[in-house]
């Protein structure tokens, strides 16, 4: 594989790539060159406006000695010097060995590195000054956003309150050795808005205008081995097939993302999978989206063993890949909000993400992601995976593509609860939708019916919940009704991040043997039956457009 690797081997793309850089402007010029040469019949760059964030400087001082540390983004210049405190998770709070008040917490990673921010505000508002974080494992250094908001909101955001480092466990270790002394952090980063990133886009002309999108990132922190170095060497030797491969009926594009793992501007809450919504963003207001039939992306491969998160229309075309024993069905799961993939999802269009991202976790964003411990059968089985896919689905019509058999195995069972009738209406309308599939345009439907029926849904906390759900607002309140008549209710607040609406929230306790305030079902049942009704309309709406004359 080495021998034969095109950006695996590139000093260009084995060096921490951020958006808007010259560094990833050299690597977009490459990207572009190297389509030309695998013989696309168009290839071009799409400028995006993004927000620029490096680090130039960061070390700890304590005890006369100096250690090295890495910046989370998109933490600011700051120069702080005060005592430390430990702390530790106690399931989803911190546990703390002093008061945080004017002090520096130093504390592990969560186990999910990405809730590294919900920590950090928590940490603020108990008064740290900063926080340094450390992995449980030896040796790495990692990489993760941190902003000034508690959620995901596409439109606006703000920079850490407090600054955030990265250091080894090697090197938490001499804090702790040192703890009574005073330590000083320091760290020099820039902050550039108004720069520009650049999306590569590859087009294989194929027999019709209707196309597939595949899709990876080439930006990265640290050498991004998996992260999606890899993901982009797949793609690259896809290409150089896709000119020999025979059945090309649908036009064939693949892209490289900008600005997958920073750059949004303004340091908006939803910092990431930016260059792929300017992408579908601009599409949308040149009213260029009809075409585009579905998203096959790659991201955070790591072992053979690969997962498939898919958008329940494209069920028929998984299922055929479970049934050929390529993919293993309990590698199977809904559409993740980590993925470029979801970009698509905003405007409807169903997308397959291939990945690894659990199995990644270990190496996720740090210093380690660097191919030393790649699956050596990763490479051939994603490249056959792929021109796989590619027959399977240009050996299909656009009927045959999209799949409605979830829906009725979804919304024809018995939820085990008692439901308002017009919760009981949308479910029947949406079972039947099976029956009635030849009577639809099929494009129009699902992209409609995607944007207005999925969304995201996330509880704001440690080892909290982030993920899409079919009708949240129905399902969630089905789902507490059921737990109340269980006696198993904890509090939630739930809300569906980018918008930032609550759409769910209860803040109710039970024990085995109390009674349930019957007031409270009453005002659930109200809130499922109100939402039907809405989504009821939504429904009546999408039908009344794409229902063939």
């Amino acid at each position: 594989m080495k021998n034969e690797a095109i950006v695996l081997n590139n000093k260009l793309f084995m060096k921490e790539i951020i958006t808007g850089t010259t560094d990833e402007h050299n690597v977009a010029m490459e990207l572009k060159n190297l389509f030309q040469e695998h013989g696309a019949d168009q290839v071009f760059l799409e400028h995006v406006n993004v927000m620029t964030w490096y680090e130039k400087e960061c070390f700890l001082e304590i005890g006369g000695q100096r250690i090295k540390c890495y910046s989370l983004p998109y933490t600011l210049t700051d120069d702080v010097e005060a005592s430390i405190v430990f702390a530790n998770y106690y399931g989803d709070r911190i546990s703390l060995d002093n008061d945080p008040h004017g002090k520096v917490v130093v504390i592990p990673f969560p186990s999910d590195p990405d809730d590294a921010k919900f920590v950090l505000l928590k940490l603020y508002s108990a008064g740290a000054l900063a926080v340094v974080f450390y992995d449980i494992l030896p040796g790495r250094y990692r990489r993760i956003v941190v902003t000034g908001v508690e959620g995901f909101p596409f439109n606006y955001g703000a920079p850490p309150p407090i600054p955030a480092v990265s250091i080894t466990k090697e090197d938490y270790l001499k804090l702790f050795m040192r703890r009574t002394d005073r330590v000083r952090i320091f760290i020099n980063t820039r902050v550039d808005h108004g720069r520009y990133g650049y999306n590569v886009i590859a087009v294989y002309n194929g027999s019709k205008d209707h196309e597939i999108i595949y899709s990876v990132h080439h930006d990265h922190w640290f050498t991004g081995f998996s992260d999606d170095l890899i993901g982009l060497e797949i793609i690259l030797k896809f290409s150089k097939k896709l000119r020999r491969l025979n059945n090309r009926k649908y036009t064939t594009i693949l892209i490289s993302f900008t600005a997958e793992e920073s750059g949004a501007p303004g340091y908006r809450g939803w910092y990431w999978i930016w260059g792929s919504r300017k992408y579908l963003e601009n599409r949308f207001v040149k009213s260029d989206l009809d075409n585009i039939l579905l998203n096959i992306n790659l991201d955070a491969l790591f072992t053979s063993k690969v997962h498939v998160s898919f958008n329940l229309f494209l069920h028929g075309i998984v299922r055929e890949l479970v049934d050929r024993g390529v993919i293993d069905s309990s590698l199977l799961e809904k559409e993740q909000p980590y993925f470029d993939s979801f970009s698509f999802a905003l405007y409807g269009i169903p997308s397959i993400t291939l990945h690894t991202f659990h199995e990644l976790r270990v190496n996720y964003h740090t210093n380690l992601d660097d191919g030393r411990e790649i699956d050596p059968k990763l490479e051939p089985f994603m490249i056959s995976l792929l021109e796989l896919l590619h027959r399977i689905i240009n050996d299909k019509s656009i009927n045959e593509i999209y799949s409605f058999r979830f829906l009725k195995e979804r919304f024809s069972i018995n939820p085990g609860i008692d439901l308002p009738l017009e919760t009981r209406v949308l479910f029947r309308k949406l079972a039947d939708l099976y029956n009635i599939k030849s009577k639809l345009d099929l494009n129009k439907f699902v992209k409609s019916f995607n944007r207005n029926f999925l969304k995201p849904i996330a509880t704001y906390k440690i080892n909290g919940s982030f993920e899409t759900q079919l009708l949240p607002e129905i399902m969630i309140a089905m789902d507490v009704l059921k737990k109340i008549y269980d006696l198993n209710i904890k509090s939630e607040v739930i809300y569906s991040p980018g918008n930032e609406n609550r759409i769910f929230e209860i803040n109710l306790i039970t024990k085995q043997g109390q009674r349930v305030n019957e007031e409270i079902i009453r005002a659930l049942y109200e809130y499922i039956r109100l939402s039907s009704i809405k989504y009821l309309d939504l429904f009546n709406r999408i039908m009344g457009s794409t229902l063939r004359k």
